[in-house]
C-alpha cells in the first residue's frame, strides 16, 4: 500500500478487497466487502456493476498486462475511493480504501467536500512520472 499524504483522511481496512480471475469473475471476498459483494461470487463483476468496465477495466487490464500494482482512484457511491489491482497467484486482488466521504449535511459542507475531493485527484492526476495512480472525477451510474 502506498503511504499516506499528512493530512489526508484516509481510512485503509485490510479485510476490504476482492478477488476476481481472469475473466473478472468474483472469486473471493473479503470480510468487509462480504455485503456488498459476497453474494455475488462466482459471477463477473461487471455483472454486479453495470458500467463500470469501462472506468476499471483498463486500470486492471494494465495490471495484468504488465505484473504490477495500478491504482485507480474514483468517485462512487458518495465517498472517493482508491482501487489498488495488484495481480497475483490467486488472480487479481482489488484492495478498496474510502479516502474522503462526501459530507452533505449542508451547502457549505457539500462544496468543501467536492473542493477536497478535487485537490486530492490533481494530486493525484500530477503525480511524479510513472506513478501507478489513475483518476477519474466520473460517478458510475
Amino acid at each position: 500500500m502506498i503511504g499516506s499524504r499528512p493530512g489526508l483522511e484516509e481510512r485503509y481496512d485490510a479485510d476490504e478487497y476482492l478477488v476476481l480471475d481472469d475473466d473478472v469473475r468474483i472469486v473471493r471476498v473479503g470480510p468487509s466487502l462480504e455485503a456488498r459483494f459476497g453474494p455475488f461470487t462466482g459471477h463477473v463483476l461487471w455483472e454486479r456493476l453495470p458500467g463500470a468496465q469501462e472506468l476499471y477495466g483498463p486500470c486492471f487490464d494494465e495490471a495484468r498486462r504488465t505484473g504490477r500494482s495500478t491504482e485507480l482512484a474514483v468517485f462512487y457511491g458518495a465517498q472517493l475511493e482508491r482501487l489498488r489491482a495488484t495481480p497475483g497467484f490467486e488472480g487479481l486482488t482489488v484492495r478498496v480504501t474510502s479516502i474522503r466521504d462526501l459530507d452533505v449535511r449542508t451547502v457549505e459542507t457539500l462544496a468543501a467536500s467536492l473542493r477536497a475531493m478535487e485537490s486530492e485527484l490533481a494530486a493525484r492526476a500530477s503525480g511524479p512520472p510513472g506513478s501507478p495512480a489513475l483518476s477519474s472525477p466520473r460517478a458510475l451510474p
